[in-house]
């Protein structure tokens, strides 16, 4: 029987000072290596998202990049509630990896413990995770984009919750991606990644124990968002409309 999960790089450190979002691709901003950039004046140092690469503008509402992304809600601080999460993620992580707790079961119990932000990046999904998606969305916004499944993603789709935040994006012939991963991947908060060789959907997943390609799951931050800066904002930004750079405070 196949290992159902792996744990690759994932050397102990100290939880970032905070995590922040790029407004335009989801890159994942980490305290450790942007902290002093993003409180500085954008005025004399102008900022540009370590992802995507597009400026932030200042203007007269903002002139750091910090105190615009903490109003728009894209900037978490590793305070001890945070610290605390992130505890019960790796907890999860090392009963998936240690085989007590399918790969299934973990990521729909981190998806559903998620607060902050859930990425998500595969090829199709089923109606089971349609509807954990849905669910999650009720109380964490999702961001996932859909690489091959097109328009049949709507016949698994479930009636969403009023209140549900998710918001997936899919290539077309008109606006394709440059690249299509044969891999999934899910981001929770910026503090756990699970980077799957399959779609996500139920039947690959159930299937893992009798594979012997593995799970790669990572609870390292600077990983997580290595992953998320490499595999994810890059089909996001792609898919999106965008102009040239951020004016702070502005609609783009």
């Amino acid at each position: 029987m196949g290992r159902s999960a792996e744990k690759v790089n994932s050397t102990a450190r100290e939880p970032a000072d905070f995590i922040a979002l790029c407004e335009v691709c989801r890159g994942i901003i980490l305290g450790h290596a942007y902290g002093e950039a993003i409180w500085r004046d954008n005025r004399m140092h102008p900022f540009r998202c370590p992802s995507c690469g597009l400026p932030y503008n200042p203007t007269d509402i903002y002139c750091q990049v910090g105190e615009y992304l903490t109003d728009e809600g894209l900037l978490f601080v590793g305070d001890d509630a945070f610290k605390k999460k992130e505890d019960k993620l790796k907890k999860l992580a090392h009963r998936v990896i240690s085989n007590i707790q399918t790969p299934i079961s973990g990521i729909c119990e981190a998806m559903d413990r998620a607060e902050n932000f859930i990425h998500i990046i595969t090829q199709k999904i089923d109606e089971h995770f349609a509807y954990e998606i849905c669910r999650a969305g009720t109380h964490c916004p999702i961001k996932g984009v859909i690489t091959s499944q097109g328009d049949s993603i709507y016949g698994v789709w479930p009636e969403e919750p009023e209140s549900c935040d998710a918001k997936l994006r899919l290539p077309s012939c008109d606006n394709p991606l440059n690249f299509y991963p044969d891999y999934s991947l899910v981001i929770v908060d910026g503090i756990l990644a699970f980077k799957l060789p399959f779609e996500l959907t139920a039947n690959t997943l159930l299937d893992l124990a009798r594979q012997d390609e593995s799970i790669l799951i990572e609870t390292d931050p600077v990983q997580v968002a290595r992953e998320n800066n490499v595999l994810f904002s890059p089909a996001w930004f792609r898919l999106g409309k965008r102009e040239g750079y951020i004016a702070m405070g502005q609609p783009f």
